[in-house]
């Protein structure tokens, strides 16, 4: 049962991993405009669906950074140790999934993947779901000036 939930996760990691899925929920975190977001974009989405059975093979807890949200490089140097940590414990998982998933690991990010405020952007629309009323269980989606980071 692990191995065929390793292998899963390796074949999501792989698509995950493709940079047109990736850049573009990237983007959309730091650009509301781009699309309209998880819940509402089919792109937003299947990357969401692509993380979340990764983390979960891998155990990976909602306030841990996902293999999939980094990329193989050194953790931001403004973060605090705990921070750098969490980082360096998703990339090693990275580095790992992209040698299972037989591709080369991302090396290249954008400038938001250092950010804190979009780490907690993307953290709040993965993890958080309307309560009650007519959009009950829908991710949440922050509006433009909860998204300011700067």
């Amino acid at each position: 049962m692990r191995c065929h939930i390793q292998a899963m996760a390796a074949s999501c990691c792989n698509q995950g991993l493709d940079p047109h899925l990736r850049d573009h929920r990237e983007t959309q975190l730091a650009d509301d405009k781009h699309c309209k977001g998880v819940g509402l974009c089919e792109i937003c989405d299947e990357y969401e669906r692509l993380v979340a059975v990764v983390d979960t093979a891998l155990d990976v807890k909602p306030f841990e950074l996902s293999s999939l949200d980094v990329i193989d490089a050194p953790a931001p140097p403004m973060w605090s140790a705990n921070e750098q940590a969490f980082w360096d414990r998703a990339r090693d998982q990275h580095v790992t999934l992209a040698k299972a998933a037989k591709m080369k690991p991302v090396r290249k990010g954008l400038l938001t993947d250092g950010c804190r405020g979009q780490a907690n952007v993307r953290w709040a629309e993965r993890y958080a779901k309307i309560p009650d009323g007519p959009s009950v269980g829908q991710p949440f989606r922050l509006l433009e000036f909860q998204r300011d980071t700067r």
